[in-house]
């Protein structure tokens, strides 16, 4: 579809400015993004894919895209400590001996 048609530029449009005051936070866009990951397919070349009509058929009825049309893996993610709030009085010794018996744990 060209870039001059009317749904593929609705499709292909985001707004860069930030949400304004009470209005909502899953958007159009942002349902199509959170639609396109949970079926495993990468953003930028969803319109690939469904270019090809038995192709994005046979993606949905399966729910798994095909290894081409999927994201790259995401890096692994560093070890993170719980974002709970420091308890009032705690040394940050303390802390560290918590820290390192939850990660003989982990």
């Amino acid at each position: 579809m060209d870039y001059d048609r009317l749904p593929r530029r609705m499709l292909s449009a985001w707004v860069p400015h930030r949400r304004p005051i009470g209005a909502p936070r899953m958007t159009y866009g942002r349902s199509i993004f959170k639609a396109l990951a949970k079926f495993g397919i990468d953003s930028a070349r969803w319109h690939l894919l469904a270019a090809d009509r038995a192709a994005w058929r046979e993606t949905l009825r399966s729910g798994l895209a095909p290894a081409e049309f999927r994201p790259p893996p995401a890096p692994p993610s560093p070890e993170r400590i719980s974002r709970t709030k420091p308890v009032p009085g705690c040394t940050a010794a303390t802390m560290a001996r918590v820290s390192a018996s939850l990660r003989l744990l982990a």
